[in-house]
């Protein structure tokens, strides 16, 4: 045999039986083959299962170090499919509950649904059809692409989805924090915002009337960032003072169970005046507590029942909030 000959053979153990299109699974920690030799490869990184399996599908041997094949074109690809199966399946862990790889013709994909390609791009279909295998979608940042083979979000877990991170809803009160005029939630969207580079919701609100802004804009029916609004708290009004307000004290014992938001104090002045949160006891079970506002324009102290979860998205710095 002439050096020529055997570099060429080497070259091709170096490129054989390395598997990567159309997904890298060795990015996705799925096992891999390397040469062993001229005529036989190794997979290595097997869990016991998947060993089994290669023996199997590779007339292969199972060794201490992995499963060690025959180096043949047949073997190869039996191992490109398996891989890519294999990657597949860690990829939809990897995106969560309720993910699953969807190829094929009508495989029940329905317009609306949530899709990730296979190199991560997310959409919602846009076409589907029974005759074809090939979809089509609009990603978070507005383009219209067509994809054969995704993962699809089953739609039992399509509440997840559509939470709102930042505590605000459809129909809830804020304050727009420039104008300081009130105004009610009427849809929320995600959209593609450049000055972030990101994904963000965009909050429409409904002043009831006209409300006109910088160089003359219309307010009333604009799309809005969390950090433009404040909530407008319902809360009932007590008789404590300011001094009362700075005097109160929390629950020793729900301050040791949920140190990072009970007896804490905030202040926000994103509006015309400033106001500060006190978070003092639990109210009825461990998952709500009450907190006392003192609204500085207003001279007055209120307070309000809230669950956690909703006080821990809130008061955050992300919403103009403070720790006092």
């Amino acid at each position: 045999m002439n050096n020529g000959t055997t570099a060429a053979q080497v070259e091709d153990i170096k490129r054989f039986p390395t598997v990567t299109y159309p997904i890298m699974a060795d990015d996705l920690h799925t096992p891999q083959a390397y040469a062993y030799n001229l005529r036989y490869a190794i997979v290595t990184d097997c869990t016991r299962e998947q060993r089994a399996e290669l023996v199997k599908l590779l007339d292969g041997k199972d060794t201490a170090e992995g499963v060690t094949f025959r180096n043949s074109k047949a073997n190869r690809d039996r191992l490109h499919i398996w891989q890519n199966r294999e990657a597949r399946k860690q990829r939809a862990a990897i995106l969560g509950e309720g993910w699953q790889y969807v190829e094929g013709i009508n495989q029940g994909t329905q317009p609306g649904d949530l899709i990730t390609c296979i190199d991560g791009t997310r959409g919602r279909v846009t076409k589907a059809s029974a005759k074809s295998s090939v979809i089509e979608f609009e990603t978070e940042s507005g383009q219209r692409l067509n994809v054969g083979g995704y993962f699809r979000k089953d739609r039992n877990y399509s509440t997840s989805e559509k939470s709102e991170p930042e505590g605000f809803r459809v129909g809830d009160k804020v304050r727009h924090n420039q104008s300081n005029e009130v105004a009610t939630i009427t849809a929320i969207r995600r959209a593609y915002v450049p000055m972030f580079g990101s994904i963000r919701l965009l909050y429409t609100l409904d002043f009831g009337k006209s409300v006109i802004g910088p160089f003359g804009c219309e307010l009333n029916g604009g799309e809005f960032l969390a950090e433009a609004i404040t909530p407008v708290v319902t809360s009932w009004a007590t008789d404590y003072t300011a001094d009362d307000f700075r005097k109160l004290e929390a629950n020793p014992e729900a301050v040791e169970a949920d140190p990072d938001i009970m007896g804490r104090r905030f202040r926000s002045s994103a509006g015309l005046t400033e106001l500060q949160v006190f978070i003092q006891d639990y109210a009825g079970n461990e998952a709500h507590a009450l907190y006392y506002i003192w609204d500085e324009l207003a001279q007055e102290v209120r307070a309000n029942v809230r669950p956690l979860s909703w006080l821990r998205s809130q008061f955050s710095a992300a919403n103009g909030w403070q720790p006092a």
